[in-house]
């Protein structure tokens, strides 16, 4: 498992669901948008924007508490990144990437909705 930081805008928080036989187990999903690398001198988009789909387990959801009002917060995530290969149907390999939340600090608030490349880093 790989542990690395982003810092973006949460832009959705979509609702708890449960998993397992039972449905011991809860998952939330948060999206954090984080804008392309902009030149300084240039003003030169540099690099694509980037949508993270970051998965949020059982106690981390109660301790973080997302919800709407998250939505438009800059935070910094550190989040953990694990990989896994699997045999297609077709025949070959596939290859997936899942991206876990391990601690989250929120920054500030964006500074209007819609303005996704104004974030203060």
């Amino acid at each position: 498992m790989a542990l690395t930081k982003i810092k973006g805008i949460i832009k959705e928080v979509l609702p708890v669901q449960t998993y397992g036989q039972n449905g011991e187990g809860r998952i939330q999903t948060i999206v954090i948008f984080v804008p392309g690398y902009v030149d300084r001198y240039t003003n030169e988009k540099k690099s694509a924007d980037e949508e993270w789909g970051v998965s949020v387990f059982n106690e981390n959801i109660d301790k973080h508490g997302f919800n709407v009002n998250s939505v438009g917060k800059v935070v910094e995530a550190d989040i953990t990144l694990q990989g896994r290969s699997f045999d297609k149907s077709t025949g070959g390999k596939a290859y997936s990437v899942n991206v876990g939340l391990k601690q989250i600090t929120v920054i500030a608030e964006a500074t209007k909705a819609g303005d996704d490349d104004d974030l203060p880093f």
